[in-house]
């Protein structure tokens, strides 16, 4: 099993992360059930985390998982992504360009483009509104 790296994250991105985790979570759930057992099943068997858990510790990880799915195809990771992770598809291009920075592997940039467009939704929907 490989270790993830442990994140200093701030408050926002946690909780950037943790709105993420659900929007996708609820996506998968609802329109991919198949997928998310298969993405389970990997993701568990190889970091010890379901999919979802584990793009919320370590979001580099679990685009991993997707390109292992995919076969490596680097499009239809950033489509898939694009799907998964609406709120930020819906940004416009700023965050378009943060799933390019993850699925190039940049995730400092990723997490620091979308704590940025979505801190105040995030919030609101951490504290029920």
């Amino acid at each position: 099993m490989e270790g993830t790296k442990v994140m200093r994250l701030s408050e926002d991105t946690r909780i950037v992360l943790a709105y993420l985790q659900n929007v996708m979570e609820e996506r998968l759930r609802k329109h991919m059930p198949g997928l998310l057992i298969s993405l389970n099943m990997y993701a568990y068997s190889r970091y010890g985390k379901y999919a979802t858990q584990l793009f919320a510790s370590s979001p580099k990880s679990f685009v991993d998982v997707i390109r292992v799915y995919f076969r490596g195809n680097d499009d239809m990771v950033r489509r898939m992504l694009r799907y998964l992770l609406k709120p930020l598809e819906d940004a416009g291009d700023t965050g378009r360009r943060a799933i390019d920075a993850l699925v190039s592997g940049n995730e400092d940039e990723f997490l620091r483009l979308s704590t940025k467009l979505l801190k105040d939704k995030a919030k609101k929907w951490f504290k029920g509104g």
